[in-house]
């Protein structure tokens, strides 16, 4: 049974409200689990798919869009996972969205000879 498995999410981020708003994915997105462990953005899965991941915005302005994909590394055992994002500047909730996961393959029986 593998110990990791990585989520990999294509995500758009649209500024909803009316002030231009600093975005950083690194620093502002996070998956938790059942446990309420965090788990950060994998920059090993960034790096791998560099031309397609979530960019960095310092200046989204007001009804502005991006969209790009992230990654996180998470223990196989995790249970319950949900992806947030909180305020750059205070720490606070902005959004949270349900993660689905694959169902737990059964074992492959062998022949016994």
């Amino acid at each position: 049974m593998p110990s990791a498995m990585f989520a990999l999410m294509d995500v758009k981020v649209k500024n909803v409200g009316g002030i231009t708003q600093t975005f950083s994915p690194i620093a502002q997105m996070r998956v938790v689990d059942e446990a309420l462990t965090k788990y950060q953005l994998s920059l090993l899965i960034l790096g791998a798919e560099k031309d397609t991941y979530l960019p960095q915005s310092d200046h989204l302005k007001p009804g502005q869009t991006i969209r790009g994909q992230v990654g996180f590394e998470i223990p196989a055992r995790a249970t319950r996972l949900a992806m947030f994002t909180k305020d750059y500047y205070d720490g606070g909730l902005r959004s949270y969205m349900a993660i689905p996961l694959p169902e737990k393959p059964e074992a492959t029986p062998t022949a016994v000879p």
